[in-house]
């Protein structure tokens, strides 16, 4: 079979989600970060594009039947705006940098503001003014991405709680090893109990899950067991999503 190139440009676009990035070795390692999904190429050595917004003038024969040439209500084309970060380091700790500022930019802090009604001092005095809601600070590879009331499916008080191993395996000699969480001292007020391991929809407990079996020529690639829970610590392996439903009291 001899390989036909016929689309070099196209055919080594990738979609960009969070980052992009070229590495030497241990030596070097240029990333540039995004704070919304586009489309990426490194068309020749040492170098990297970003698409953030394309437009045609021409039908690309993909089914449409039309140029993707969208002029928006100014009629002088759509703007596409964003955020790009470019991080320069080596390559050992380049992995830590662009993780770190894939969560800044993907999860920033949102503020909000209320028209302050008397002082400050009285608002301070009559308000609780701080407030915190894990009881300590999640480890550094570790990302919650779902705290959420379950009562629609469940008791009123039930909670989905799913959680994210940040790293790949070897991209960071510290932070790629696995995490352990304890569910039940994870939040200030309330208290985690009876956790039961769900699919990562949430929908099916993982115990009762069962694949199908494809019939195959060569043998299934090996995927290791889930580590159990015990006593409601969660252990968390690279790139791992692990999601759970527990029943909680407030604290």
């Amino acid at each position: 079979w001899q390989l036909n190139i016929t689309d070099p440009v196209s055919g080594n676009y990738y979609p960009v989600d969070s980052a992009i990035v070229l590495k030497e070795g241990t030596t070097r390692q240029l990333t540039v970060v995004t704070d919304r999904a586009q489309g990426g190429a490194s068309l020749r050595d040492g170098e990297v594009e970003l698409m953030v917004h394309r437009r045609l003038l021409h039908d690309d024969h993909r089914g449409v039947g039309e140029p993707l040439n969208e002029t928006g209500v100014s009629g002088l084309g759509l703007v596409v705006t964003g955020t790009h970060r470019v991080i320069l380091s080596n390559g050992t700790a380049g992995a830590q940098l662009h993780r770190s500022q894939e969560q800044h930019m993907t999860f920033p802090s949102v503020l909000l503001f209320a028209q302050l009604a008397g002082s400050v001092t009285q608002f301070i005095a009559s308000h609780k003014t701080t407030s915190q809601g894990l009881q300590a600070e999640l480890p550094p590879n570790v990302h919650l991405v779902t705290a959420m009331s379950n009562r629609n499916y469940a008791s009123a008080e039930s909670v989905i709680v799913r959680l994210a191993h940040l790293y790949e395996v070897n991209e960071d000699p510290v932070l790629s090893q696995p995490a352990v969480v304890a569910l039940e001292t994870l939040f200030s007020h309330i208290k985690l109990a009876g956790c039961t391991e769900t699919t990562i929809t949430a929908n099916q407990e993982l115990s009762k899950v069962h694949r199908f079996a494809w019939n195959s020529t060569s043998a299934p690639w090996p995927s290791p067991p889930a580590t159990p829970l015990r006593d409601t610590r969660v252990v968390l392996r690279p790139m791992e999503i692990r999601t759970f439903t527990c029943s909680y009291a407030r604290q």
